[in-house]
């Protein structure tokens, strides 16, 4: 076992991590098995997760427009092929205190292209963002860019 120290488990924490090893092992047997168990086992922890994000971070999800540029005070279009951020998918605005916190998007990929366009986005509307691994959309393959206003006003103004 490569991710997990055994050693620190009581027996009837072994018995169900192994009972859970051995199933997904046999998931993997069969035809897209790999996609499989990933799907699995983002279904056991997507809600799980996205319940940790809003407590840690004391939010909730907008139930208005959810546009990034109701971070700065700015309308969000509820057309949101105008308000598209680069790399969109699976979006969420969130609220704090009853005021638009943090947007996030949880895409499976995000290229050259896509990254310099999102910093490019970012910039103009003054915002910032942060990469990570704590998606909740199907953890095993998105990642988590959330979006928050910048408290730097010159990110993203500048090429360098």
């Amino acid at each position: 076992m490569r991710f997990v120290n055994l050693q620190n488990m009581d027996e009837a924490t072994k018995n169900k991590y192994f009972a859970a090893y051995n199933a997904l092992n046999e998931l993997m047997k069969v035809e897209s098995g790999i996609d499989l168990v990933g799907r699995c086992y983002s279904d056991v922890i997507h809600k799980e997760r996205e319940n940790i994000f809003m407590q840690r971070m004391g939010v909730k999800k907008t139930k208005g427009v959810a546009s990034a540029k109701r971070l700065v005070g700015k309308r969000g279009n509820i057309d949101l092929l105008i308000d598209k951020v680069p790399g969109s998918d699976h979006s969420n605005l969130w609220i704090k205190d009853g005021k638009p916190y943090s947007f996030t998007i949880e895409p499976y990929t995000l290229g050259k292209k896509t990254l310099e366009e999102l910093i490019d986005y970012c910039g103009e509307n003054g915002l910032d963002f942060n990469i990570s691994n704590h998606s909740f959309h199907n953890p095993a393959g998105t990642f988590l860019v959330e979006i928050k206003k910048s408290h730097n006003p010159k990110f993203g103004s500048e090429k360098e």
